[in-house]
């Protein structure tokens, strides 16, 4: 948790670290957040009790009974806001409560419902809670909108034992699926962020300790260079980067998944197999896949069993994976192709060793 990020088309969504204290206690100077939110009046001793305490239990974080507040950030880094995800037990309801808060200086921009959507999207991601609450006092029009914006419903009205009535709105779990969208020049420095936390996390549980070789995964460089040499693909969740497909192929019945990666905090949620199926239905000529995957990972191997790869080759790093998918297969070993028309047929793990071509149009012929 103390390297989660959450990355949104405008912003970063962060967990706080003890570094954030001065932008933190700036912002809790603000009139125009104090008047609504009196109980951020905080000294800066008291904010730096406030952010010790909460750091402390990041490595403790509990989905089923969150206590989580997140940075909002540019994504030069600049600490424009706040949300949390926490415990409301005056409200006798029993669903975590989200609250916000942002600098008068960047608002109207939509940012906080930005945020908002996106870490919700995570949590919901992270265990069985079925419904998250905003409560909303009469006079607080723009955190109405704000909610309302962010997918939450009104759901009527609740008594607060301390502080009174609020209206009651409520987000209750959704049932996403995820979407393969294209990859841009501006996605690359979040795919780089991306990659180096899958990188640093894969480090922590592959076997032996070894660390993952992704070539140049932290230059955003690469990530461009990716979207023009392949069908580079980002994995959104509700708006939110989850992870990254690249594909290579042919164009006709052979592809291959160069890479696949999703970010930590996406994994063991079902998602890769979502991805897969996904990818399947992009490319519906391809009847042969191909991938190969670390041998340092007891998981890699069983979930692309899985999903149909069967382990075709291996060797001390990697094993070599296929899956083939139904379809005409109409090569024989010996065959005589003389005066056969094979335009536009994709040949693919074809044994050619004691071929003859001759008199043969080959035109735009791809060889790899």
């Amino acid at each position: 948790m103390r390297t989660l990020r959450i990355s949104t088309a405008r912003l970063c969504v962060r967990s706080f670290s003890l570094d954030d204290l001065d932008a933190l206690h700036a912002l809790t100077r603000q009139s125009a957040i104090t008047d609504l939110l009196p109980d951020w009046a905080m000294s800066r001793g008291q904010c730096s009790e406030w952010l010790g305490w909460h750091v402390s239990r990041l490595d403790h974080f509990d989905a089923a009974a969150p206590v989580l507040p997140l940075a909002i950030c540019l994504p030069d880094g600049e600490l424009i806001g706040w949300l949390g995800i926490g415990p409301k037990p005056s409200v006798h309801l029993g669903m975590p409560e989200v609250m916000y808060a942002l600098s008068s200086q960047h608002r109207g921009h939509g940012y906080v419902s930005e945020a908002v959507r996106a870490a919700t999207c995570w949590f919901f991601a992270q265990g069985p809670v079925p419904a998250l609450m905003v409560l909303v006092k009469a006079s607080n029009a723009p955190s109405r909108r704000v909610a309302l914006a962010s997918g939450f419903v009104p759901r009527g009205h609740a008594m607060c034992d301390q502080d009174g009535r609020f209206e009651l709105l409520v987000l209750e779990r959704p049932a996403a699926m995820p979407m393969l969208e294209p990859v841009l020049d501006q996605d690359a420095a979040a795919i780089a962020a991306l990659l180096v936390r899958v990188a640093a996390h894969e480090a922590e549980h592959w076997l032996d300790g070894a660390s993952p070789f992704i070539p140049d995964h932290h230059l955003p460089a690469m990530h461009c260079f990716h979207r023009r040499s392949g069908d580079y693909r980002k994995i959104v969740c509700d708006g939110v980067l989850a992870g990254v497909v690249l594909v290579s192929s042919s164009g006709r019945e052979h592809a291959r998944i160069e890479l696949l990666y999703l970010d930590p905090v996406y994994q063991g949620r079902g998602l890769g197999g979502q991805v897969l199926a996904l990818v399947e239905a992009a490319y519906p000529q391809v009847r042969v896949w191909s991938l190969d995957t670390t041998r340092h990972s007891a998981r890699n191997l069983p979930f692309y069993q899985r999903h149909g790869y069967v382990v075709v080759g291996q060797d001390e790093d990697e094993f070599y994976l296929v899956k083939r998918l139904p379809g005409p297969v109409d090569l024989r070993e010996g065959r005589d192709f003389r005066a056969t028309a094979l335009a536009g047929a994709d040949f693919n793990e074809v044994d050619l060793s004691q071929a003859r071509i001759s008199n043969s149009g080959m035109a735009d012929a791809c060889i790899r």
